[in-house]
């Protein structure tokens, strides 16, 4: 492969096979960790099987000199790192990995690395993540969006990702640059909101009001998934909110609930939810529905009055802002 590189809008594109080969894991692994080293750095992805290495600087001014100094640098130190750790310094890696991505947050740098099984299928692993982001749900609401990546699947306690996209409309380039943009571009425009570990947990008779008032909100949250009309997102907000203030350990496991928990920690960090959310709450309503009028012996009137709080629902639930609308990056 010939060496090529280019640089634009705060953005250097390197391809050299010679450098970025498969096998050279601490390579990467040192280039990375010296290219994040530098704040002014905001991204970098990095294919060992393709031979290319892309970097991009959070200021677009960033002059194409410094860019290639910067890189310059960094590559030096990596190659010096490879050629003093030996054998010693691979231990853990995994040789059939040859994709890597590092993106800078607010709070720290997510790493992830990985390897395409085949053509249209990357998986990946992350291998670091700042504390409390939830990057599953920001990679599944964001590049779900996309029609030319087919499915994205995760597995937050395994800390798994894997995506299937149209090879015949993307590159693997295009795949981990949409993967980097959907990152940052969703953190920049979070909105944290005081959680059970920062918020002032109640004393005396309040904080039981508060843990009856969550317990029986949540309740109703329930109840609000099986009888059509009855509206869930407000009653599991009310829990969420007096659970916070009344039981670190109950508002935790609503937090990590599989019904509810993705629901709730879109709401509270971005204000909206993501399409999936919003279909999954569709679905419950119509499966109440469904039930209803096959195992519940109803009357016509009743029926009617049971769909229209049904149509009710639903269209409370479209009208809940969607998390896709605000951040959901496209690859370019």
């Amino acid at each position: 492969m010939q060496t090529s590189v280019r640089y634009e809008s705060g953005r250097l594109w390197v391809a050299d096979g010679r450098v970025f080969r498969s096998g050279r894991i601490r390579l990467a692994q040192a280039l990375i960790d010296e290219l994040m080293a530098e704040t002014a750095v905001r991204s970098v992805e990095l294919d060992l099987a393709s031979g290319t290495c892309r970097i991009r600087w959070s200021a677009t001014e960033t002059s194409a000199a410094d860019a290639a100094e910067t890189y310059t640098a960094a590559l030096a130190a990596a190659r010096l790192s490879e050629a003093t750790a030996g054998v010693s310094g691979c231990r853990g890696d995994r040789k059939g990995e040859s994709l890597w991505l590092a993106c800078r947050l607010d709070n720290g740098v997510l790493l992830a690395r990985g390897e395409a099984i085949q053509s249209g299928r990357l998986r990946l692993r992350i291998v670091g993540v700042p504390g409390g982001y939830p990057w599953a749900d920001v990679v599944r609401s964001s590049l779900a969006q996309c029609p030319r990546i087919t499915s994205v699947r995760t597995r937050r306690w395994r800390s798994r990702l894997e995506l299937n996209f149209d090879s015949d409309r993307l590159t693997r380039a295009q795949v981990l640059d949409a993967l980097t943009v959907a990152w940052g571009a969703a953190d920049a425009k979070a909105q944290p909101t005081p959680t059970a570990s920062s918020e002032l947990i109640a004393r005396g008779p309040r904080r039981w009001l508060y843990l009856a008032l969550g317990i029986g909100s949540f309740g109703l949250a329930v109840l609000g998934l099986l009888l059509p009309g009855v509206p869930t997102v407000p009653f599991l907000l009310a829990s969420s909110y007096y659970l916070a203030r009344s039981s670190r350990r109950l508002h935790r496991r609503l937090l990590d609930s599989r019904v509810f928990g993705r629901l709730l920690r879109e709401w509270e960090r971005y204000r909206a939810l993501s399409r999936e959310s919003k279909r999954r709450l569709a679905g419950f309503v119509v499966t109440a529905i469904v039930i209803s009028a096959v195992f519940a012996p109803l009357s016509p009137a009743l029926l009617i009055t049971v769909a229209t709080m049904a149509l009710l629902s639903l269209y409370g639930i479209q009208s809940i802002p969607e998390l896709g609308s605000r951040a959901s990056p496209a690859p370019a």
